[in-house]
């Protein structure tokens, strides 16, 4: 009986995926000017893709666009830049950062304010 349970979560270990680990620490809850370079930071694990895109997301009103792409997720921070006028303004949005090249969010940020 004791080996069977042992093997059973041995099994359990072994088919279960590994999970992304990206966690994104910054931005905090407020953007300060919708027309200067901000910072985002995050946490990794080894498992994670080494690359990814970063999307500015809102879902009411809807809004995605991709700010970055292709960062080097090894480097745990990047600077990204308003595209031609500025960052839209408003509540409600998240970052999130998605599989270079494909669809599946890796993490995503809470959510937060861009303001003037």
């Amino acid at each position: 009986m004791r080996t069977a349970l042992l093997s059973a979560v041995l099994l359990m270990f072994v088919m279960t995926p590994v999970a992304n680990a990206y966690e994104v620490t910054r931005p905090g809850i407020d953007w300060k000017g919708p027309f200067t370079p901000k910072d985002v930071a995050w946490k990794r694990a080894a498992t994670d893709p080494p690359t990814f895109d970063i999307v500015l997301k809102r879902s009411s009103p809807p809004y995605a666009h991709i700010v970055a792409v292709n960062v080097d997720g090894t480097l745990l921070k990047t600077r990204i830049h308003p595209r031609k006028g500025g960052f839209p303004v408003g509540a409600n949005f998240r970052l999130q950062f998605v599989e270079s090249r494909g669809s599946k969010v890796l993490a995503e940020s809470r959510e937060f304010s861009i303001r003037h």
